[in-house]
């Protein structure tokens, strides 16, 4: 009687479990169907269909948690043996593709875990070419057993399933493609590790004149390594391999190239290198040396220093850069970089060229040279203050001759010419570095004295 009785309960729940099986079925809510799934094997332990399913959402929950990810693809395969054993056929199926998915999920955290050592993620922004060979290596197995799995799929796909196989084709390709990327990232942070135990190996004099480590480090660059074009940055930098001259284009070069690859370092090395740049460009200024200090300024504007760019301006607007000859579009050129950037040194200056007219063949604009003024003292410039001051009172002083002109023309019924501004006329500009009576000295010692005899006037900037 006992055994009728728990048969009756067996066939109820196994009838409840269909029931609420093909409930489960209908729904479109994924975590909604899994509470369901999970109600039916517990009314009915042997439902291989509601297993299978049930696994199938697992695999398919998202999750920006690593381990969550894992806990749910291994209660994934968990319900995959199960129904499985109950000779679920798709069951066995989807077990070996998940097999198939894990190998290449592994694959692809290797292949992170690598890229993180090489760009020194790991290790307080230094590279560490062992690691991360030993996290690709690791990455290049499991594709090989994901790919191996694939042609296994391969051979046991039905001659009819077309896309299916086309499917799996591409899949082996990317994951073959993918192994060539992580065999030349192994051999690239090979080239790294042998350059890096040459260089670190030699003395300091030694090191000036590596070539092997050179050679192995710029082959390292080509094949992409960040660290590799970070310290190849640093030795162009250093005149390391070109008798102790420093090669700032190539270093330049590098350390963004560097950067773009993910060294955390460049950016910083980036701006330091455009600081010293600047500030070297002014000694040697300073020194009567014009034309290496216009390289560095170059440099240093290259790197994004707005105040090199505004020295740059006024090199071109004295004529410095220029063989002696003032090029006043060059130099609005460089103070409207400058100012893009900020430069309330490159407001002033460009504010002066259109006051006294040489930003418009000698016919001043005060309207413009107002306006960068004020834009000039909302950035903070003290100077540029007394400057539109200045400037205001000039306004107020020739508005009645203007008048009085205009009034006289009416009268003769004859057409104005305006005369052109001589250069450098009405108020000096503050320039970069000198200031107004500094223009005018060094403007007269361009006019009076020979080339070998010019004087050269400090760097002292001027607070604006």
């Amino acid at each position: 009687m006992a055994t009728e009785t728990r048969t009756v309960e067996v066939r109820l729940s196994k009838r409840e479990a269909a029931q609420l099986f093909n409930k489960a079925v209908l729904l479109e809510d994924p975590e909604l169907q899994i509470k369901l799934y999970k109600e039916v094997i517990e009314l009915d332990p042997t439902h291989r269909d509601a297993m299978n399913n049930l696994a199938c959402l697992y695999l398919e929950r998202k999750s920006d948690k690593p381990g969550k990810m894992e806990k749910n693809r291994s209660t994934a395969e968990e319900y995959y043996k199960k129904a499985k054993d109950l000779g679920h056929i798709g069951a066995k199926r989807n077990l070996e593709l998940l097999k198939m998915v894990i190998l290449s999920e592994l694959a692809k955290e290797f292949q992170h875990h690598g890229d993180d050592y090489e760009k020194g993620v790991e290790n307080k922004g230094i590279p560490d070419p062992e690691q991360a060979i030993e996290m690709y290596e690791n990455a290049m197995d499991h594709y090989d057993a994901f790919i191996s799995a694939l042609d296994v799929e391969l051979d046991n796909c039905s001659e009819t399933a077309e896309e299916y196989k086309k499917m799996i084709i591409d899949n082996k390709y990317n994951a073959e493609r993918k192994k060539a990327i992580l065999l030349n990232k192994v051999l690239r942070n090979l080239l790294y590790q042998a350059a890096l135990d040459s260089y670190n190996k030699e003395g300091p004099e030694r090191r000036r004149t590596n070539k092997s480590a050179i050679k192995r480090y710029d082959m390292a660059v080509k094949r992409g390594h960040s660290g590799a074009m970070f310290n190849r940055a640093f030795m162009h930098e250093h005149g390391v391999g070109n008798k102790n001259v420093p090669q700032y284009d190539k270093a330049i070069e590098l350390y963004d190239l560097a950067k773009e690859h993910g060294d955390k370092r460049a950016k910083k090395e980036m701006r330091r290198l455009e600081r010293e740049l600047f500030e070297e460009a002014r000694k040697l200024y300073a020194d009567d040396k014009v034309e290496k200090a216009i390289v560095l300024y170059n440099y240093a504007a290259e790197l994004g220093h707005k105040d090199a760019m505004a020295a740059l301006g006024l090199l071109y607007e004295t004529g410095e850069a220029n063989n002696d000859e003032p090029d006043y579009k060059k130099a609005i050129e460089w103070y409207d970089i400058a100012i893009s950037q900020g430069s309330t040194l490159a407001m002033v200056n460009k504010a002066h060229l259109h006051e006294t007219g040489d930003a418009h063949n000698g016919v001043p604009d005060y309207e413009q040279a107002a306006m960068l003024y004020k834009k000039a003292i909302k950035h903070g410039s003290e100077y540029a203050q007394s400057k539109l001051r200045m400037l205001e009172k000039k306004m107020s002083k020739e508005e009645p001759h203007k008048k009085d002109k205009e009034n006289t023309i009416n009268e003769m019924d004859t057409t104005p010419v305006v005369s052109g501004a001589s250069l450098r006329s009405g108020c000096g500009g503050p320039g970069f570095f000198i200031n107004d009576e500094s223009r005018k000295r060094k403007s007269d010692a361009l006019d009076n004295e020979p080339q070998s005899k010019r004087k050269k006037f400090a760097l002292t900037p001027i607070n604006v």
